[in-house]
């Protein structure tokens, strides 16, 4: 379930927006996704997906749930996407392999790891991502 989405990282999704496209793939239910955005709104007075991401795919609205190449490439169709030019980021080496299958460039973000710190410390510095 979609959790724990603190204010440096709302701040993060906004400047990457703002010279990136950027997706959220969840594998989740309706449940949670109400849950969430009640969290959101509560929280932040709105629900920011809209702001922060281009499209939201949720797993029980699109029929498809990672690790299946078919969410990946639905995503990548949808938004007309060109996979060695896309990065996919998650916590599940599962979900990963799911996505380079799709070939996508992937990063396994560990337990301990905030994703700030990515941008921070690692793509900064990569011109093409």
């Amino acid at each position: 379930m979609l959790l724990n989405l603190p204010s440096h990282r709302i701040n993060l999704l906004k400047d990457i927006n703002a010279n990136y496209r950027i997706f959220l793939l969840s594998n989740t239910n309706e449940i949670h996704v109400s849950h969430f955005q009640n969290y959101l709104n509560n929280k932040y007075g709105e629900n920011l997906f809209e702001s922060l991401f281009e499209n939201h795919y949720y797993s029980n609205q699109i029929g498809f749930r990672k690790p299946n190449l078919e969410a990946f490439n639905h995503v990548i169709e949808q938004n007309k996407l060109t996979p060695s030019e896309t990065l996919f980021i998650d916590d599940s080496s599962q979900h990963i392999e799911g996505a380079k299958k799709a070939n996508l460039h992937t990063y396994l973000l560990n337990k301990n790891e905030d994703i700030s710190s990515l941008f921070l410390d690692k793509f900064l510095s990569i011109p093409h991502l």
